[in-house]
């Protein structure tokens, strides 16, 4: 990424913020000259990206002398703010004035809080926290280039580290302290090195490296933070700019087994242990081959398959975790009585993600889809079998909005899946990818020319009531294989009419083809009326 002048240009609206809170701070030293003079800095994140020459909405202010709230109180008190939002404590074990008092300034959301220092225990990941001096704040914070400060007053960049503009201007990340003192403290910040790192494109320095590959660090990693937290940094990682480069960090650092973590009873019934963790990039690296094709690399694939992905975020995001789950394809453990896929413990209990963004319900289909559609086309299509296809394509692990399943989707998680096994010690044989990305496309040739995308999504052209009124039959469990046929007919008969499918499931129900079938006995009752006699009943 390439550095601006290490300079803040300030937007009017935030030069109108620094001006009213220097002027109240003026106001309020000048009415307690004894006292230590109220100092505001903008902290953290909003001075890196400032820097860097990126728009930041972020604005933490952090005050010396006084806690967030009652700051913010003072703004109330003299009518520069009409009103103070919410008081946040940063831990329930904390005192209320530790806390961080969020408000809008002037149209902007901005949070208020005291600058802190941290003391850890052995026995705890929970810090003492108290007020600091603006280097104890510093020292305290994950990475160097989040220790910055902007003074409101002078208007001027304080780097406390004295490591936060040199690593912006070097694209290093790198801890205030010592990174194994850092990462025992907190052992979620290396994750946050991994982060930052990919997502500004720097480098960790080789002592944040060290550090993560410690067996104590990872070990902590994995027992003594909380998988919400862990969960919530992958999650960020993967809906970064580079989670490929994420995930090599990641796996250089040895870390991905303490991340992707299925629950100890899930381990303890386990088909077997998960691959090789060389798959978790491979996966990931491949579906960024495809979905960005380099000049001189590998043939493109067809848009077919990858335009979803490239504009859809959310699926990209869970196509991209899927990726990275691929050790875990194809293992299972017991539950209930029942073999249940082993990934969906790493995400129910090793990430602690559900239904946001079809992770838990989304990624496990694919999963099933890829054994599908892999066994289904092992060579290219040599058939023109519209109905197999299109059955095969309509399957709910492969189709089903509620999900998050979509068969384009389906099949590029599948071609990944036979990507990943063309590599080898990180190295990819470029012959072999080649080889699948081009049955893939003829794959794709056969959709459209049999003119199968929108038949994949259609509605069956007779719905449930449509099939008992024209069979005069009663609705049951045998319905699901009707509309099953009736779609069969539909995807025979591309340009097939409602009435002409009506004329052939009588036909079929006549020469038996259909099997026994319960008769109506009289007029078959619409739910609506049924529901309107069950509400005047029970008001009765």
């Amino acid at each position: 990424m390439p550095i601006s002048p290490m300079v803040v240009h300030l937007t009017p609206q935030e030069e109108d913020i620094c001006t009213l809170i220097n002027d109240f701070c003026t106001e309020t030293n000048s009415k307690n000259p004894e006292q230590e003079p109220v100092v505001c800095r903008i902290a953290g994140g909003w001075v890196r990206d400032k820097l860097l020459g990126i728009d930041s909405h972020d604005v933490d202010i952090a005050i010396n002398t006084m806690t967030g709230e009652t700051f913010a109180q003072g703004l109330l008190d003299t009518g520069r703010v009409q009103s103070i939002g919410a008081t946040i404590a940063s831990n329930p074990e904390q005192s209320k004035h530790l806390a961080t008092t969020c408000l809008k300034i002037l149209g902007l959301e901005v949070d208020l809080v005291n600058l802190r220092s941290e003391t850890y225990s052995k026995d705890s990941r929970i810090p003492t926290i108290e007020f600091g001096t603006p280097q104890e704040d510093a020292d305290r914070r994950d990475l160097c280039i989040n220790a910055l400060f902007y003074n409101i007053h002078t208007r001027e960049v304080e780097d406390f580290t004295g490591k936060g503009i040199e690593d912006l201007k070097g694209g290093l990340v790198r801890t205030p302290l010592e990174p194994k003192s850092t990462f025992e403290d907190d052992p979620l910040r290396v994750l946050r090195c991994v982060r930052f790192a990919s997502r500004l494109g720097f480098q960790t320095v080789p002592e944040i490296s060290e550090a993560a590959q410690e067996a104590s660090i990872q070990s902590m990693l994995a027992t003594k933070i909380s998988r919400e937290r862990i969960g919530e940094e992958m999650d960020k990682m993967i809906r970064g700019p580079d989670p490929v480069y994420a995930f090599q960090l990641l796996h250089s650092f040895k870390l991905l087994p303490s991340i992707f973590l299925p629950s100890p009873q899930a381990q303890e019934s386990a088909s077997s242990e998960s691959r090789s963790m060389d798959e978790a990039v491979a996966g990931v690296t491949s579906l960024d081959m495809v979905l960005y094709p380099v000049a001189g690399g590998l043939p493109a694939l067809d848009p077919l398959f990858t335009t979803t992905a490239i504009s859809d975020k959310s699926a990209r995001a869970r196509l991209t975790f899927a990726a990275a789950l691929t050790p875990f394809r194809g293992l299972t453990y017991e539950l209930k009585k029942k073999r249940i896929l082993l990934v969906e413990s790493v995400l129910r209990d090793g990430l602690k993600l559900g239904s946001q963004n079809h992770y838990i319900d989304g990624i496990p289909r694919l999963f099933n889809a890829a054994e599908m559609i892999i066994q289904a086309f092992p060579q290219p299509l040599e058939g023109k079998n519209r109905v197999a296809i299109g059955k095969l394509l309509r399957h709910p692990c492969i189709q089903n909005p509620v999900t998050g399943s979509e068969w384009s989707l389906s099949i590029l998680y599948s071609l990944v899946q036979e990507l990943v096994t063309c590599w080898k010690d990180g190295v990819l044989d470029e012959q072999k990818a080649t080889s699948v990305i081009d049955k893939y496309n003829k794959v794709a040739t056969t959709i459209k020319e049999l003119d199968l995308t929108g038949a994949i999504t259609a509605a069956p052209i007779l719905d449930g009531k449509a099939i008992c009124d024209t069979l005069q039959v009663k609705p049951g469990p045998h319905m699901s294989t009707l509309v099953e046929r009736v779609i069969e007919w539909q995807l025979e008969h591309p340009n097939g009419t409602v009435e002409e499918c009506k004329s052939w499931l009588q036909q079929q129900h006549t020469i038996g083809a259909l099997g026994n079938l319960p008769p109506m006995v009289g007029e078959l009752p619409d739910r609506r009326k049924k529901r309107k006699v069950a509400s005047e009943n029970t008001d009765a």
